[in-house]
């Protein structure tokens, strides 16, 4: 079990990663941070319509794996936490006092 949390944070960073920079890499109406290390020319290695689908491709996958490691990693977390005393459950008093 510890192996794929380990995995799963793992996962979880290089999707992190990954989103940033793919939505810094992509071009809005300026020329985003793509066009600072030149590659205005990206027509050329993207073909006609350019990077705009690819990088939308890209962020949206690595969106999704990033929700679905922080809900993993959530529901883990939440499974492993001590139980917190919660309304309607009786919490033991202190026996110090």
């Amino acid at each position: 079990m510890n192996s794929m949390i380990y995995i799963a944070k793992v996962i979880h960073v290089l999707a992190c990663l990954a989103l940033t920079g793919v939505v810094l890499m992509q071009a809005d109406k300026g020329e985003g941070l793509g066009g600072a290390f030149g590659s205005g020319g990206s027509g050329a290695l993207f073909g006609k319509r350019g990077a705009s689908g690819y990088f939308a491709k890209l962020t949206a996958g690595a969106a999704v794996t990033f929700m679905i490691t922080s809900f993993y990693l959530g529901w883990i977390a939440e499974a492993k936490a001590p139980r917190m005393a919660r309304p309607g459950r009786s919490v033991p008093a202190n026996p110090a006092n």
